[in-house]
């Protein structure tokens, strides 16, 4: 416990440091997204749109793969006779832009007769190029778009992110600088109440007042006392969540660094203004991907393969091991090559395919729709999210003009108060004016940040 208090109070420190002076908000939210529980979940999101797009990337990059089904095999010929054999393969697979791929495979089964000491050695090789005839089939241009439309989805997700944790942020942030003014409003009242509780309190005592009026000033006090309590608890209950959420401790803007909050909101607002459209052009060209190869599982495939083989009529046993590698030299007439083209085609008879991407068509036309109207819903909303700033700026110059006005009078209150020429109740009621005038401002203040915050 001594831990975590002595942590929260370095925070609340720097903190105070930060809010205090004028904040840069770009290092500010940098700062926060790397140390937040939030931020965290951003860079893993972050590093899975990267991970797709190395995977894509690195598909291009040819493959090795190595078989070995019979690493040693005993083999009876007769009761006298047994045989150790031995069998694998290699092979390199290269996919090619066009939906094809280019395959070598080199494979060796080897024969060793026991007790004669006979060796033999059967290797062969091929090339073999497959490919899926569609009408896309050679579209070398769509795997560069292909990259092209990774490298900007992970650019929008990383904005979408960011945008959504400032969203998040200030939007909690905001709220919490409204509870605390409620908060110190709420304790103004209590004050005032209680003031006014002791007065009544005098007066019941000289017989001015009933003792009907006593009891609901009375009343009055432990309701305003009993709000106060209430705010108090859901302020540092809200505190500690925020802090949980974020590892920052709050502290109230100064006036300065609000204006320069919204400042920064109205210029960096305009990086994520078409998030949503890319996210669904981006959702839209991955349908198209998977309508293509929804075609390319039953599309005709053409198969040419090369080879070359020793012939079984002079790759005979030999008597070293040495000696059943040199007949295999490929200057030997011993190679029989052979070249073969064959065709593979699985129809779809039952139209499950057809079907499937009939479904993707529909839902292709649906996001093309979602999108021009989204396009034109934010072509209309940015014009109305002007105007409506605008208008909330203008109301917010009002309330704080009236706020240093009601500032100036409480301290003209307080100077009265100190020479005697006003009550404690008059003073506790112009310090309640305040507050009340600071909570209309800080929530005409949430209004705009909500706003900017839409897109």
């Amino acid at each position: 416990m001594k831990k975590i208090l002595i942590v929260i109070f370095i925070f609340s420190i720097i903190s105070f440091f930060l809010f205090s002076e004028t904040i840069n908000w770009n290092i500010f939210f940098e700062d926060l997204i790397n140390k937040s529980i939030a931020g965290e979940k951003i860079k893993i999101e972050n590093k899975s749109q990267e991970f797709n797009l190395y995977a894509e990337k690195t598909k291009w990059i040819p493959r090795i793969s190595f078989d070995f089904p019979k690493l040693i095999e005993w083999q009876k010929l007769n009761t006298k006779i047994n045989m150790l054999n031995s069998s694998y393969s290699f092979k390199l697979n290269q996919l090619l832009p066009s939906n094809g791929n280019i395959s070598f495979i080199s494979s060796i089964n080897s024969n060793y007769i026991l007790g004669l000491n006979k060796f033999k050695h059967t290797p062969s090789f091929s090339l073999q190029f497959e490919q899926p005839i569609t009408n896309t089939a050679f579209n070398f241009i769509n795997e560069a778009n292909k990259i092209k439309t990774y490298k900007e989805e992970i650019k929008n997700q990383k904005a979408k992110e960011k945008f959504n944790f400032i969203k998040n942020f200030l939007i909690e942030f905001i709220n919490l600088q409204i509870i605390s003014i409620e908060a110190e409003h709420t304790d103004a009242e209590y004050l005032y109440a209680v003031e006014n509780d002791n007065i009544a309190k005098e007066k019941y005592k000289n017989g001015s007042i009933k003792k009907s009026k006593l009891l609901e000033t009375r009343q009055n006090e432990i309701l305003k006392k009993q709000d106060f309590n209430l705010k108090e608890n859901e302020l540092e209950l809200t505190k500690y969540n925020f802090f949980s959420n974020y590892n920052y401790e709050f502290y109230s803007l100064n006036k300065e660094n609000k204006d320069s909050l919204l400042l920064f909101l109205e210029e960096k607002i305009k990086d994520f203004k078409d998030i949503d459209i890319n996210s669904l052009n981006h959702q839209n060209f991955l349908l198209k991907l998977e309508k293509e190869n929804v075609k390319l599982k039953n599309a005709p495939k053409f198969i040419i393969t090369g080879s070359l083989y020793p012939d079984d009529t002079k790759n005979k046993f030999t008597q070293s091991y040495k000696s059943s590698w040199d007949v295999l030299n490929l200057k030997n007439d011993i190679w029989i090559p052979a070249i073969s083209v064959g065709f593979y085609w699985q129809p779809d008879y039952l139209l499950l395919n057809k079907k499937q991407i009939d479904i993707l068509n529909l839902k292709i036309n649906k996001l093309d729709k979602e999108i021009e109207i989204l396009k034109s819903k934010n072509r209309k909303n940015r014009l109305l999210k002007e105007k409506r700033i605008k208008s909330l700026k203008k109301d917010l110059t009002v309330l704080n003009e009236t706020l240093e006005e009601q500032n100036l009078i409480l301290k003209d209150f307080e100077e009265l108060y100190k020479k005697n020429e006003i009550t404690k109740l008059k003073l506790l009621e112009a310090n309640s004016y305040y507050k009340s005038q600071k909570l209309l401002y800080i929530k005409k203040y949430r209004e705009i940040i909500i706003s900017l915050l839409k897109l």
